[in-house]
Order: structure tokens, then C-alpha cells, then sequence
């Protein structure tokens, strides 16, 4: 039987691990010029004659800070996606002897990838030219990277209680 908090764990970090992984793939992490241009970590996309035309990659595609920003949000990913598959582990398969262990790296995963996820949007926005403005894939991986970590937290109050 799963427990209420488990539940609440399941919730929580899949809800994160979808917010962080459709915030991660737009376009839309930043504009620039009034709207009409959009910014993601992989593709800038501009408005021209009525159309919006995308091209990869983007001005900041040499500027350690995006490298940073970019490595950290699919570090970021990746745990969020393997604590969600230790969970379903964990939750699912019964392993008496290893469920101390499965705890301890779900907490720690989601507690890594979300914040690797907060890390990298911090370091996306404290860096960001002053033309751009923030966008709702930015926003989306905020919510994301603070689901995981409340995932991680839910998490902590399941190993101790059980």
C-alpha cells in the first residue's frame, strides 16, 4: 500500500519533471525586441513579414554562462527523470532488503535535480542582458525545479515515518 505521502511524492515530482522538461525544450525561456523574438536554451526564433522563422542555436551559444545554464537544466532533467523511475521502483517493487537504499537515492536525486533546475535558472536570469525579458518556459522551469526539491522534501518526511 502506498502511503498518502508517497502519493503526494509521485504528484509532485512528475508534475516537476514535465514542467521542467517542456520549460527546458521552448523557445521561450526570454524575448527581445518588443515580443517579436524569442530566446530558448537550444533555438532563437523571430518574428519577420507576418512569420516567425527559428533558427538553432543562439547568440549566447559561446558564453560559459548558457554552457553553464544549458548542462546544468539537463543534469537537472536527468534527475528529476531517474528519482520519478526510483520512485515507481520504490512504490512498486517489492524489495524488502534495498528499500533503505531506493530512499536514499530518490531523496537525493530529487533533491539534485531540482536544484540543479533552480541553479540554472538563476544563473539564466542574473546573466541575461537587460534588452531581454524573461519568459513562461522560464517560469515554467522555476515551478518545476521547486516541485522536484518539494518532492525531495515530501520524501525525507516518507523515509522517516515508515
Amino acid at each position: 500500500m502506498v502511503s498518502c505521502l508517497g502519493k503526494m511524492t509521485f504528484v509532485a515530482l512528475s508534475v516537476g519533471t514535465i514542467l521542467g522538461s517542456v520549460g527546458f525544450g521552448t523557445p521561450n525561456w526570454a524575448l527581445f525586441d518588443a515580443g517579436k523574438g524569442k530566446l530558448g536554451l537550444w533555438q532563437t526564433c523571430e518574428e519577420a513579414l507576418g512569420k516567425l522563422d527559428c533558427d538553432a542555436g543562439t547568440l549566447f551559444d559561446d558564453e560559459d554562462w548558457f554552457k553553464g545554464t544549458k548542462g546544468l537544466s539537463i543534469l537537472g532533467i536527468l534527475g528529476l527523470l531517474i528519482s520519478l523511475v526510483t520512485l515507481l521502483v520504490y512504490m512498486f517493487v517489492p524489495l524488502a532488503n534495498t528499500k533503505a537504499v531506493i530512499k536514499f537515492g530518490l531523496v537525493t536525486l530529487a533533491f539534485i535535480g531540482g536544484g540543479f533546475l533552480l541553479v540554472s535558472t538563476i544563473i539564466f536570469g542574473s546573466k541575461l542582458p537587460e534588452a531581454y525579458e524573461l519568459s513562461w518556459s522560464y517560469g515554467v522551469v522555476v515551478v518545476g525545479s521547486f516541485l522536484g526539491l518539494l518532492a525531495g522534501l515530501i520524501s525525507c518526511f516518507e523515509v522517516r515515518s515508515s
